[in-house]
């Protein structure tokens, strides 16, 4: 009887606020604000330009959960990175295992280039790629080689937005993926096709429709 009760509920506003193209532009002025050197300048780009390009969602973990996985938990858990260069050297797409994919084979995540480029995940992961290097395993670590943990990146992420002003909205590792849904089925995007760049596997991305903060 309570599964019959559950289907027939009609899905609940979402409260958790949108990362928009507005703020996602203003984080790459406040970067050099809130962190230690230009590497992490261009690591913490490199990872919010990457999240919002990819309709990816942080992962959840620390250095002490490590979920059965070897490498470290990371804002990402990259099990096996490929970088696929198109013919003008540009990165296109990669290969990743998350925590929640861990027992699957991973999903292909398409990295358009974005003419707005201070928000380009193709230029901004080109660009710590150069720093980095192109090495196998975890793909954003720090200068000293440690992986990028998800509280790290929220706690950088949360003195930015503090920066803009904008504490009293609900952020969280879910911010990037609603509002590129939001404005995919603004633009007219078929709600199949909007499922499938966000890799849901249920509904719910349908929810995501917000006043939209601006810093």
């Amino acid at each position: 009887m309570l599964e019959d009760w559950s289907r027939e509920q009609v899905l609940s506003k979402d409260t958790r606020t949108p990362i928009t193209l507005e703020i996602l532009s203003c984080f790459q002025v406040i970067w050099a604000t809130v962190c230690r050197d230009e590497f992490e300048v261009c690591l913490f780009k490199a990872v919010a330009s990457t999240a919002f390009g990819g309709l990816l969602e942080q992962v959840i973990g620390s250095k002490h959960d490590l979920s059965g996985i070897t490498l470290q938990s990371t804002i990402y858990q990259v099990l096996h990175f490929h970088l696929k260069m198109s013919p003008y050297s540009r990165i296109t797409s990669y290969i990743l295992n998350t925590l929640r994919q861990i027992r699957k084979k991973g999903a292909l995540v398409k990295l358009q280039p974005c003419y707005m480029c201070d928000i380009c995940p193709v230029k901004n992961l080109k660009a710590f790629m150069a720093l980095k290097g192109h090495n196998d395993g975890c793909l954003f670590r720090h200068k000293s080689g440690e992986s990028l943990t998800h509280y790290q990146f929220w706690k950088i992420t949360s003195l930015a937005l503090t920066k803009l002003g904008l504490t009293q909205w609900r952020f969280n590792s879910h911010s990037s993926r609603i509002h590129v849904a939001y404005t995919a089925a603004v633009m007219g995007y078929a709600t199949a096709d909007i499922q499938t760049m966000g890799h849901w596997v249920s509904n719910r991305f349908k929810i995501y429709v917000w006043p939209l903060p601006k810093c």
